[in-house]
């Protein structure tokens, strides 16, 4: 209840206060852990990031392909030594 001392001036009940210095202290509590989820959420995101790591891709023998080593001599000669999988 809203006390008036003279016109336009008034206080405030000691219970209101109260209850208005509680609910202060709540919201500025609920600020910090709302912050602090940020903060671990932010970090969870960098971690996961650093695990990422590029595969190395294998190189595949193609099937039906001449290999050098059986063509031997003739493929050096002829200048197309570059079909080698093997």
């Amino acid at each position: 209840m809203e006390k008036y001392l003279c016109p336009g001036i008034y206080t405030k009940d000691k219970e209101e206060e109260e209850e208005e210095e509680e609910e202060e202290e709540e919201e500025e509590e609920e600020g910090r852990r709302r912050r602090k989820r940020k903060k671990k959420k932010k970090k969870k995101k960098k971690k996961k990031k650093k695990k990422k790591k590029k595969k190395k891709k294998k190189k595949k023998k193609k099937t039906g392909e001449f290999c050098c080593w059986e063509l031997g001599q003739i493929l050096f000669i002829a200048g197309t030594l570059s079909c080698c999988y093997c």
